[in-house]
């Protein structure tokens, strides 16, 4: 076990940690405050804009538009999911709340490897070499190969145009991920 091995596991749990602090409802409404106020703020800021005072060059006031709307639909959403927590507290279901929001960082957390992952193998000269001291890449490397056969087709057109295929990356890493099985199989014989 290397540092990168160590490193994965204290995303995972700060992650897991933080989502299960916050809980699940409170994590989904920054991603959809964050959504919206981008939506809300790129079809709304020339009526939010003709409303406000003149303050000089119009640029400025279509920004100042597009401000307004994203800040007040984010706390809008921030709003209504605090009371959406509170009532689901109130139900004793907060235990629920915070446990599906455990499950969600964990699985950013995965997502944030695999890209540490494919950005290492990917362009350091000698990523895929130290990649293969890790118990962590062969994990990972069978989580993507689980993972991208569930992608649209328009994932790999678009990766075959901009520098191969997800596949080309991955053929390197299938030793690894063998390597990774082997691994679990030890473990599992041990522990029968």
């Amino acid at each position: 076990m290397n540092w990168f091995d160590g490193l994965a596991a204290l995303i995972l749990v700060v992650l897991a940690v933080r989502g299960y602090s916050r809980g699940l409802i409170l994590q989904l409404s920054a991603v959809v405050a964050v959504g919206l106020g981008l939506l809300g703020g790129l079809y709304l800021h020339s009526a939010a804009a003709a409303i406000l005072p003149d303050i000089g060059h119009p640029v400025l006031k279509l920004v100042a538009g597009f401000t307004v709307v994203f800040v007040v639909v984010t706390l809008s959403v921030n709003f209504l999911a605090r009371a959406l927590k509170t009532a689901v507290d109130a139900l004793l279901l907060g235990i629920v709340d915070r446990l599906l929001g455990a499950v969600l960082g964990l699985l950013v957390g995965v997502q944030l490897l695999l890209l540490i992952v494919l950005l290492v193998g990917r362009y350091l000269p000698d990523g895929l070499a130290w990649l293969e001291n890790t118990q962590t890449a062969p994990l990972l490397s069978g989580v993507l190969d689980f993972v991208l056969p569930l992608l649209p087709d328009h994932f790999y057109e678009f990766f075959e145009l901009h520098g191969g295929s997800p596949g080309e990356w991955l053929e390197p890493l299938d030793d690894l991920r063998r390597e990774g099985e082997q691994l679990l199989d030890d473990v599992r014989q041990d522990a029968i």
